[in-house]
């Protein structure tokens, strides 16, 4: 018997089951670009459901002051050399550019892979880079 492919489940339609605040909550807007915003649920579609990587990227979004949809994709090569972004902000930044149209090639615009771009940028400003293990193992 052939396997069902998954398609999401808007968590709306079932709002009797889950309740209103759930629901809600799934569909309310993480991050704002100009008249676009994305809901936990939209970040879901696009491959990158992670609320933390995208309130990281919404507070640089405002910090930067990124008013509208090309802005951001002329920007968006900029967000891999902040300390607070790691791969997953980075790929949530690259997903959000594709929906808004732009290719995720040019995006990046580097031959170097994030690690290497974030890794330079971390010893140009001084920081040092994130320990991964713990000290004694």
């Amino acid at each position: 018997m052939p396997r069902a492919r998954l398609v999401p489940v808007d968590p709306t339609a079932y709002q009797r089951i889950v309740g209103a605040t759930f629901a809600k909550a799934e569909h309310k807007p993480l991050i704002t670009i100009g008249n676009r915003s994305w809901s936990k649920y939209d970040l879901g579609r696009l491959g990158c459901p992670h609320p933390a990587a995208a309130v990281r990227i919404a507070r640089l979004i405002q910090q930067e002051h990124i008013t509208g949809p090309h802005d951001f994709l002329a920007r968006a090569h900029e967000f891999g050399k902040y300390k607070t972004i790691g791969v997953t902000c980075y790929w949530l930044v690259l997903a959000l550019a594709r929906d808004l149209g732009g290719d995720i090639a040019d995006v990046h615009g580097d031959d170097r892979s994030f690690h290497t771009i974030h890794t330079h940028a971390l010893k140009q400003a001084g920081a040092r880079p994130r320990r991964r293990t713990k000290k004694g193992r």
